[in-house]
């Protein structure tokens, strides 16, 4: 018995309540059934999934997803498996009750299986956020956080990460009792953890 099935199948969606969203999807499936149960297997997914949010709460958001999925079976259960997974999610929001606060979070994320539940996973995040606030009740406050992570795991729990954190922190109080204070704290904060709990941390602060 041979049997071959091909199958083309795209979709758009457009509107909604969050801006635009845009999906398509491919697929091709060719199988082939030998005089039994096993036989050759062969089906290949491809997907592109593109997402816009705009709106909100909070000012501005926007975030891109986008998916390639291939997978390869060959006459059981293990065969061969590619999953790639890139996102792109960017988010600004402005007003609030405390001034000026932005993030930006960038996500790519890879993944190949290879015939079990090991295989390979690398997954990558980018975070920048800063924040300022102004006003309240003691003047002036100034305050920055940029966030860079990445991670690479690898075949099991550990691997490798790495995660970095800059703050700047600049506040001046005028008034009160006292006359003028002004306060400078600077602190950059670096780690690297590699296969385990331990692993290596670097933390300095200026005052």
């Amino acid at each position: 018995m041979k049997e071959r099935l091909d199958t083309w199948r795209r979709g758009w969606t457009h509107g909604g309540e969050g801006g635009h969203m845009e999906e398509r999807v491919d697929t091709w499936r060719r199988g082939w059934t030998h005089g039994g149960e096993g036989g050759h297997m062969k089906e290949r997914v491809d997907t592109w999934r593109r997402g816009w949010t705009h709106g909100g709460e909070g000012g501005h958001m926007k975030e891109r997803v986008d998916t390639w999925r291939r997978g390869w079976t060959h006459g059981g259960e293990g065969g061969h498996m590619e999953e790639r997974v890139d996102t792109w999610r960017r988010g600004w929001t402005h007003g609030g009750e405390g001034g000026h606060m932005e993030e930006r979070v960038d996500t790519w994320r890879r993944g190949w299986t290879h015939g079990g539940e090991g295989g390979h996973m690398e997954e990558r995040v980018d975070t920048w956020r800063r924040g300022w606030t102004h006003g309240g009740e003691g003047g002036h406050m100034k305050e920055r956080v940029d966030t860079w992570r990445r991670g690479w795991t690898h075949e099991g729990e550990g691997g490798h990460m790495e995660e970095r954190v800059d703050t700047w922190r600049r506040g001046w109080t005028h008034g009160g009792e006292g006359g003028h204070m002004e306060e400078r704290v600077d602190t950059w904060r670096r780690g690297w953890t590699h296969g385990g709990e331990g692993g290596h941390m670097e933390e300095r602060v200026d005052t």
